[in-house]
């Protein structure tokens, strides 16, 4: 698949996906960051590092220190995720986006009238099961 440089303008949250089982995807990880900080000019998006597959421990290629390591070069959080296990998956999903509310609260992102994909909506808790509470950092499932 093609992905145009325009396709970048306006990105406010990036996840930055590898497979913690596949060091191919790990090492392309800094020429993606690239690519999306190449495009955004003077506004700068908010990413987070998300290992999946955290699960798959006997096959694992790369380990959580060196993707916190990664992740602190590049200047973002990191965490790892297991769908299969449903570990820290939304948990990914709303650390990223309570870090774009608080970049926008505090004025280090500003709305534009074309950047219709963002909204703030107040978040509701709902209840979780307890053997599905999700935590930050690497998986503990």
């Amino acid at each position: 698949m093609c992905i145009t440089r325009s396709f970048y303008r306006n990105v406010v949250g990036v996840l930055l996906v590898f497979d913690v089982t596949n060091r191919k995807s790990f090492e392309h990880i800094p020429h993606w960051h690239q690519e999306v900080v190449a495009t955004q000019g003077p506004d700068k998006a908010i990413f987070l590092l998300v290992g999946h597959k955290s699960d798959l421990q006997n096959t694992r290629c790369v380990s959580a220190q060196e993707a916190e390591e990664l992740a602190a070069s590049l200047g973002m959080a990191f965490m790892e995720t297991s769908a299969k296990n449903n570990c820290n998956v939304d948990l990914a999903f709303d650390t990223l986006a309570d870090t774009i509310q608080q970049a926008l609260q505090q004025g280090n992102i500003k709305l534009e009238e074309d950047w219709g994909g963002i909204r703030l909506i107040k978040k509701t808790q709902t209840p979780q099961h307890p053997s599905r509470q999700q935590q930050a950092g690497p998986c503990q499932c």
